[in-house]
């Protein structure tokens, strides 16, 4: 159909300055789907007056899709007060205040979007909202945020929410109501037993605790919580032995937290032996121990039956010692005395005609419905019934979705070395291959598969997909439970993504977290103060594409940085430079230290102040945040000036 025969051309002609010509061919070529001529119909039909809501709407998707938030803002709150309740702009604008993290305006619009449109609001977006505001410790907006989304679904994944933040809140009776709502859902997760317990735990009721415990790690026995919380469980009623057999279960999975050695070391001393308990505080597992783990460790995946099914063994099972950071401080941090990690091995497994499904968890059965435990969080794929339609992908799919994907250090060494697992077996990933994964919505993960010609197109996108191939590839669950990031992984990475040619070392660089809602370094300004004395310069690595963050860090001759995902990015430096990590006291952790270790870097770390000193001596309110992770940095700024006069920078 030709254009120019239309009315609304004849009006532009005889009245050519008139919107509403202009407004009516930008209607007919968005329905054409002609937007960037749209587009001039619509600037065209705004110069010459137009006040109408679709146009004033349209205007401002086209300033959003040109990331002009302020420009879309004014537009779409300009069609608003013309239209109340024009259901795109509702909807476009709740999503510019939640970029912008002004979250009860965004709340409310899109409250105003679910009670006039219901089918339109986004659980999505109360799910971001929610997850959000309660990581920063605002509970109450976050229980609003959750409770909104359970009236557009109830599912599992909205109820467990709402229980953690009525949880937070201290409303125990609420988060209990929500808990065993989800379990009517769904009675074979693992995370709403565990939560579930969580709460029996802090009412005091251990035995209902213990119960729902046990059943978490029945349903996913590589839940390195629930063992610890079993563990205090049993130190409390004085049980140590069973307490040292929780810990045990737990070091399995998660050789790098303290916590769970101190649990430990106090209970050899209650059993009296009080030199164990020094050792162990020590980082130094008892040797009947360490043999124990080694051991399990090498029997970590079990494969069930089932046919036909295919195990392609690769990396075998390792124990690996590490070497001490570098610190000014007189004592090891007790994060870095645990040198001992025990990696499993790794595989492929192929499935002929097998079934697998994800959301949140991953679970895989056999042709033949037998459940294959080695690639499983949950037995849900035995029941069918209860999942969403099978999509059948065609003749081969690989299967990689994985939590935490979104997050740029858990794709790096949890999903992008999957890939390298496939091809470690043998298997040539090829075009017509499907690849399916949790989402795409981030430029690093486009980018990174781009690289490693994975196209779009070849990817299957889904956080709820239960689907079927008549062959399917499912690497080993690499970050099930911890990450440790591995000297292959390393050694992977760098093969496939450092620049050629290689840079030459010539860059200091400080890492900043100016766009982190926590974890922020509160005196930053004098943090970079002292780096530019000494020749560094600021680098924020959201703001580079995947591509420049790794050609940046591989130019780099040293590297100072508050912990954090861009960190991830020293994988790619030189071997031996210097790196110095800033901690918070209270969120120490070792992934970067590992990494380092598997590269040969020269690491180093500072341990900062108590932020809830500053925020006295500043006189600020103190964010209450979710967990310690979140805890913002104080930079000792004495600390780090000696240990860059120790490394001669």
């Amino acid at each position: 159909m030709s254009l120019f025969n239309e009315s609304h051309l004849t009006a532009i002609f005889e009245n050519p300055e008139a919107p509403e010509g202009y407004e009516a061919l930008a209607r007919d070529l968005e329905a054409q789907e002609q937007y960037q001529a749209a587009y001039k119909a619509v600037s065209l039909a705004l110069h010459y007056g137009s006040q109408h809501p679709k146009i004033l709407c349209m205007a401002a998707i086209v300033c959003q899709f040109q990331e002009q938030f302020s420009q879309a803002e004014e537009y779409y709150r300009h069609c608003l007060q013309r239209h109340p309740l024009y259901a795109d702009a509702l909807y476009n604008l709740s999503f510019i205040y939640l970029k912008r993290r002004q979250y009860k305006e965004a709340l409310l619009l899109h409250n105003t979007l679910q009670i006039h449109y219901p089918k339109t609001a986004s659980l999505n977006f109360y799910l971001r909202l929610g997850i959000e505001v309660v990581e920063m410790g605002n509970y109450k907006l976050g229980v609003e945020a959750f409770l909104s989304g359970f009236k557009q679904d109830k599912n599992t994944d909205i109820a467990n929410n709402i229980a953690i933040a009525y949880r937070h809140l201290k409303q125990l009776d609420k988060a209990l109501e929500y808990y065993q709502k989800s379990l009517v859902l769904d009675p074979n997760l693992s995370r709403t037993h565990f939560g579930l317990a969580n709460v029996y735990y802090e009412l005091g009721n251990f035995e209902k605790a213990l119960e729902h415990y046990k059943i978490s790690i029945k349903l996913y026995p590589r839940r390195v919580e629930a063992y610890e919380s079993c563990s205090h469980i049993y130190w409390k009623l004085r049980l140590f032995d069973e307490a040292v057999e929780s810990m045990i279960e737990a070091l399995l999975h998660f050789q790098g937290k303290f916590s769970l050695y101190q649990i430990m070391a106090d209970c050899f001393k209650q059993k009296g032996d009080s030199l164990l308990e020094k050792q162990i505080l020590l980082g130094n597992l008892p040797t009947n121990i360490d043999k124990r783990l080694a051991e399990k460790n090498k029997t970590m995946w079990q494969f069930g039956s089932g046919k036909p099914l295919q195990i392609y063994h690769q990396h075998p099972p390792q124990v690996w010692t590490i070497f001490a950071p570098k610190t000014v401080n007189s004592h090891l941090h007790p994060s870095f005395r645990l040198y001992r990690r025990y990696s499993p091995e790794t595989f492929v497994a192929q499935v002929v005609r097998g079934r697998a499904y994800y959301r949140t968890d991953i679970s895989v059965a056999t042709a033949d419905n037998k459940v294959i435990p080695a690639l499983s969080c949950t037995g849900a794929i035995a029941h069918p019934e209860k999942l969403p339609p099978l999509k059948h992908l065609g003749d081969r799919a690989i299967f990689i979705p994985q939590r935490l994907s979104s997050n740029y250090y858990h794709w790096t060494f949890d999903t992008l070395p999957r890939l390298a697992l496939i091809e470690q077996a043998g298997f040539e990933i090829q075009p017509s291959d499907r690849i399916v994964i949790n989402d795409l919505n981030l430029p690093f993960q486009r980018e990174s598969l781009t690289q490693l010609n994975i196209t779009p197109e070849q990817c299957f996108t889904s956080g709820n997909c239960h689907i079927t191939a008549e062959e399917l590839l499912i690497p080993t669950l690499l970050g099930d439970t911890n990450t440790i990031p591995t000297p292959w992984m390393v050694q992977f990475l760098r093969e496939k993504f450092l620049p050629h040619p290689y840079p030459s070392p010539q860059r200091r660089l400080y890492i900043c977290r100016n766009g982190a809602n926590y974890r922020r370094v509160l005196n930053q300004a004098a943090v970079i103060e002292l780096l530019k004395s000494h020749n560094f310069e600021i680098i924020t690595p959201e703001t580079l594409s995947f591509g420049e963050q790794i050609a940046t860090f591989a130019a780099a001759e040293a590297i100072v940085a508050p912990h954090g995902a861009g960190n991830t990015n020293l994988t790619y430096c030189h071997p031996s430079i210097p790196v110095i990590e800033l901690f918070a006291p209270d969120y120490v952790v070792d992934c970067y230290w590992l990494i380092s270790a598997a590269l040969g870097l020269d690491y180093h770390y500072c341990i900062g102040k108590p932020p809830r000193d500053y925020y006295r001596q500043q006189r600020l309110p103190q964010p209450q945040y979710f967990r310690n992770n979140c805890q913002d940095i104080w930079v000792d700024l004495e600390q780090l000036a000696a240990t860059l006069l120790r490394l001669g920078l």
